[in-house]
């Protein structure tokens, strides 16, 4: 159950005719730039990251703009990729001694991992990497007596890690740093016990939102929140028929927090991926076949794509799984990907079994891999292409652009348009904007656009005035004071 807000912006007060001028405006601006090049189309890339049998989910993460992703290989070595270098091991430049990789920064600037000393000591590290990608290792502060330290958690922001240290009596802590600057980082304990900081933990954006699964109640899941000096921290809703949870991941901006479900049985195939609305009920996130089970482990900031993992059996057959807000269901990334985005030539030879990252605008994926041929566990990266392609052709033209003017002020999906924030508003200027600014016009020669002719492309006068004729019937732009789904 989905409440709409009265307005999303300022944008909602304009009326018709300032609709139909903008729009206008919009497209006077995309005639005289005329037709730019191809946008990227859904794209997969094996990373040869070589991940082992035995994946985590978080040992593989992407930047937020895709760039660079970075993983933790099958000798526990760190590898970092980028299109341009494709995988760079960094375990040398760490040190004569075991990695694994634990979070990044959402620009995937910064890296923090636990690695293990000659000694046999954990520390915790930063390795930060400046533009020509050269890496520049920093030891984690702890206090005197500490023997060993462990970052699990790095904000997107790159302000605030979180950890465990370990005193030489045995006693563990939980540790806050917060980086000013490189050769700026301090530390601070913080005092709770609720949330376990394991590899299922996560943050959001600024460090201020922490999910988990609860350190004193086994099967139960917490949730902290820091709000200028106030922390608070309180346990996340059940499921009745399902009491037993785990919060794996939450979106950028600490709203929405995704995990799984499950009445205690330990068959893999009746767990149920969930997602919260900051301390609402869960809302189940079924399977497209009901004898599955489903897990999620990240989210995109409006909560519209989560991504996670689907048991096909009660002893763990699995693949990657996708929810998507359109489909209300949790389906195959494989089947999705080769049914509505032609990469079935691209996925030959590989079964995508977990999708472990997802940025906040739900375009890049990352997860792990199977080689069918060689049973190598690989990391991947998929380009979905930007939201605004509502055809999914690789071009973001006039043809998505009447599908997002037929729905204006319409309570619709991102699919048909509504591409920001869509749970929670209607198609309108901020959607038009986003499109805009992807904006490639018509296909080129040999594309599906391009095949037809200059003759398809309306002419600018017969357009401009078609869409002021639209436009002014569509009716007043206004926001609903509540929309109940």
């Amino acid at each position: 159950m989905n409440f709409k807000p009265t307005q999303r912006s300022a944008f909602g007060r304009h009326n018709t005719l300032t609709l139909a001028m903008t729009a206008c405006f919009s497209l006077a601006i995309i005639l005289a730039v005329g037709t730019a090049s191809h946008t990227q189309a859904a794209k997969f890339h094996p990373l040869g990251i070589s991940l082992g049998a035995q994946t985590v989910r978080n040992r593989v993460k992407v930047s937020e703009d895709g760039s660079v992703v970075v993983g933790s290989s099958n000798e526990a070595r760190l590898i970092r990729w980028t299109e341009g270098t494709g995988p760079l091991l960094l375990g040398p430049a760490v040190g004569p001694f075991d990695a694994q990789m634990t979070s990044m920064s959402g620009d995937g600037s910064t890296v923090v991992a636990t690695v293990r000393s000659s000694l046999g000591h954990l520390e915790a590290i930063m390795i930060t990497f400046a533009d020509d990608g050269s890496p520049r290792i920093k030891r984690l502060p702890v206090d005197n007596g500490i023997v060993s330290s462990e970052v699990r958690l790095i904000s997107q922001d790159g302000s605030t890690l979180y950890g465990i240290v370990r005193t030489d009596n045995n006693e563990e802590r939980r540790i806050r740093w917060t980086v000013a600057g490189v050769d700026e980082i301090h530390f601070d304990e913080i005092h709770f016990d609720e949330i376990h900081f394991d590899v299922n933990a996560a943050t959001s954006k600024d460090g201020d939102v922490l999910v988990g699964w609860d350190g004193l109640v086994v099967g139960t899941a917490a949730r902290w929140t820091k709000k200028g000096d106030t922390e608070s921290i309180e346990s996340l809703p059940f499921l009745p028929t399902m009491p037993f949870i785990q919060a794996r991941g939450v979106s950028s901006n600490g709203r929405w927090t995704v995990g799984h479900a499950t009445d205690g049985s330990e068959a893999k195939n009746q767990r149920l991926a969930v997602r919260w609305d900051n301390l609402l009920a869960p809302e189940p996130l079924p399977p497209t076949d009901p004898s599955w089970g489903t897990v999620a482990y990240d989210v995109s900031a409006d909560g519209s794509r989560i991504g996670g993992r689907i048991f096909t059996t009660s002893d763990g057959g699995i693949m990657a799984g996708l929810w998507t807000e359109e489909s209300g269901k949790m389906e195959s990334l494989q089947l999705l990907l080769t049914r509505d985005y032609g990469l079935s030539d691209a996925l030959d030879g590989w079964q995508l079994t977990g999708v472990h990252d997802i940025t906040d605008d739900g375009r890049y994926l990352v997860g792990a891999a199977i080689h069918t041929d060689t049973g190598r566990h690989d990391a991947f990266l998929v380009d979905m292409g930007p939201l605004s392609d509502l055809t999914k052709n690789g071009f973001v033209d006039f043809e998505d652009l009447t599908i997002l003017l037929a729905n204006w002020n319409k309570d619709v999906t991102a699919a048909d348009g509504n591409l920001v924030e869509p749970l929670t508003t209607v198609v309108n200027f901020e959607d038009l904007t986003v499109l805009l600014a992807d904006w490639t016009g018509p296909g080129a020669a040999g594309s599906p656009e391009g095949a037809l002719g200059a003759d398809a492309v309306p002419e600018p006068s017969t357009l401009l005035l078609s869409l002021v004729a639209a436009l002014v019937g569509l009716p007043a732009v206004r926001r609903r004071r509540r929309v109940l789904d």
